[in-house]
């Protein structure tokens, strides 16, 4: 059936089902969209139904984690482009062959399905020559009958001068581009590829829609978010989003991991689903494919390796006999989705000289609701002072802890604050400051009981230039180190390293 012959009835039924993408996923591919979207998936649907036949629009970059739904997202956009005819060629890019062929059979299984038999029967049908030969549906190219056109394109086989007899791609999808252990030479290779033969290649209305996990800090991806990329220069960049927000998590004394804390985000994922790949791929996988904590930046504060070696499992073998403890904090100046975190760890000086890190409850919350927060986990953690950095010289922080001290009734706890050194800009000052930390984690004087995942990301990726958030969750880490070896406060007797369940309610409460 041609395109420009349709009956009233099935003209009228299309509109009406084209009317917004979120009812023409749930009409047309029900069993792929059967989740609710993620603001991030909202993101990419509104610049895909927003593209025009003429349109040459911004280039979407969406970073998002394993099992995000990703690669289906970018096979469905695919195929909503094609049925509604606002692009005619695609050309599906991925690292190897191999890969974009099957992307590129997913896509074929798309359009073969009952429900575009139904509603675009035309899409369905295999393009075919004069004398009834199949003009092109095949493991890395589909051809309808309307013409439209999708190739698989690998990396390793790419070649300049991408074209369909007169066509050229109006849609490059970039998938799965990078890998884990390409060499600077690689990406170098890859880039040239997509710079100089493919995205050339393409039609004066060209989008590019580039869909991938972080894999590792000098990838292509990873360019393109923290914008090093000197490429797709006009892009709207989604994310690095993580599988898990505010994501921790222990060891059982069966030897299995925990998730302890973590908001899925989005629908599709669940704590259960994330913590059995968590057991299933390892922790360092997890990190990497899961939560986008890619490998240590060259100049970084440590390795993960120097991590792992300083690291200790909570237990009942934990002993401090005689300790002080302390919660520091980092305050952000202001609150909102875009401000800085306030960063607080809990630290504890054990008998043996050693500094213990004991937990990361970094958070983004209102002055009133962290200082309750910190009052929390000085009782559940039997710290004698909570400590703050004021370099702004604000009374509302030393006011708003009192006040959280007050309303919990706590009386034993010290307020004390710690005036940064200044220096030439922000980021080099932290940079300097956990200068104390870097010789701390290599002479193993300090300890990290259990895994810090987001503190632990800013120690592997901090450098003097910093790019990106400020790495409030280690200025903290590093304040509590230098406070609580200077000596403050009272002396805490606890046997073990047990924490109270008095305020507990308080460290569980969603923030």
């Amino acid at each position: 059936m041609a395109a420009d012959i349709l009956s009233p009835e099935l003209t009228e039924e299309r509109q009406a089902i084209e009317q917004d993408y979120e009812t023409w996923l749930a009409t047309m591919f029900a069993g792929y969209a059967k989740y609710d979207l993620a603001e991030h998936h909202h993101t990419i649907w509104r610049w895909l139904w927003a593209i025009g036949i003429d349109d040459r629009p911004a280039s979407m970059v969406a970073i998002l984690a394993r099992g995000a739904a990703k690669s289906t997202t970018a096979e469905l956009g695919v195929v909503a482009l094609g049925v509604r005819q606002t692009r005619r060629y695609v050309v599906y890019v991925c690292e190897t062959q191999d890969q974009a062929d099957k992307h590129v059979a997913t896509i074929g299984a798309m359009l073969e399905s009952s429900t575009v038999e139904e509603h675009y029967p035309e899409m369905g049908e295999r393009l075919v020559g004069k004398f009834g030969n199949a003009k092109g549906w095949r493991r890395n190219r589909l051809r309808t009958s309307t013409g439209f056109t999708v190739d698989a394109l690998g990396l390793d086989t790419a070649a300049r001068g991408i074209r369909v007899e007169d066509q050229r791609p109006d849609l490059i999808v970039l998938d799965d581009i990078d890998e884990a252990s390409d060499t600077p030479r690689t990406t170098a290779k890859k880039i040239d590829i997509i710079t100089k033969g493919i995205i050339p290649a393409g039609s004066t209305n060209v989008a590019v829609l580039a869909v991938q996990n972080l894999i590792h800090a000098d990838s292509i991806f990873a360019r393109l978010a923290d914008g090093r990329a000197d490429f797709l220069r006009r892009r709207t960049v989604i994310g690095p989003i993580p599988g898990l927000r505010d994501f921790a998590f222990d060891m059982r004394t069966d030897g299995t991991y925990r998730i302890t804390s973590g908001d899925p985000t989005w629908d599709g994922g669940s704590i259960e689903t994330y913590e059995a790949l968590l057991n299933d791929i390892g922790p360092r996988a997890f990190m990497t494919e899961v939560q986008h904590e890619v490998n240590t930046v060259e100049g970084a504060i440590a390795t993960a390796d120097e991590l792992d070696a300083i690291r200790v499992s909570e237990g009942p073998d934990l002993q401090f006999s005689t300790v002080r403890s302390l919660v520091m904090i980092d305050p952000a100046v202001s609150n909102s989705p875009s401000s800085d975190e306030t960063g607080m760890q809990v630290l504890r000086l054990g008998t043996d000289g050693l500094v213990y890190q004991l937990a990361d409850l970094s958070c983004r919350l209102p002055i009133d609701d962290w200082a309750d927060r910190a009052v929390a986990a000085a009782v559940t953690f039997s710290a004698s002072v909570i400590g703050y950095e004021n370099n702004q010289g604000y009374d509302a922080i030393r006011s708003a802890l009192q006040h959280a001290l007050d309303r919990a009734g706590v009386t034993d706890v010290v307020i004390r604050e710690v005036h940064a050194g200044k220096s030439r800009t922000v980021s080099k000052a932290k940079f300097d400051r956990a200068m104390s930390l870097q010789e701390a984690i290599r002479q193993k004087t300090i300890r990290f009981v259990g895994h810090f995942p987001q503190l632990e990301q800013q120690i592997k990726t901090t450098t003097a230039d910093i790019i990106g958030p400020s790495p409030d969750r280690l200025d903290a880490l590093v304040h509590g180190r230098n406070m609580i070896t200077a000596g403050f406060g009272q002396t805490v007797n606890v046997e073990t390293h047990k924490r109270k369940t008095i305020m507990g309610d308080l460290l569980d409460r969603k923030w």
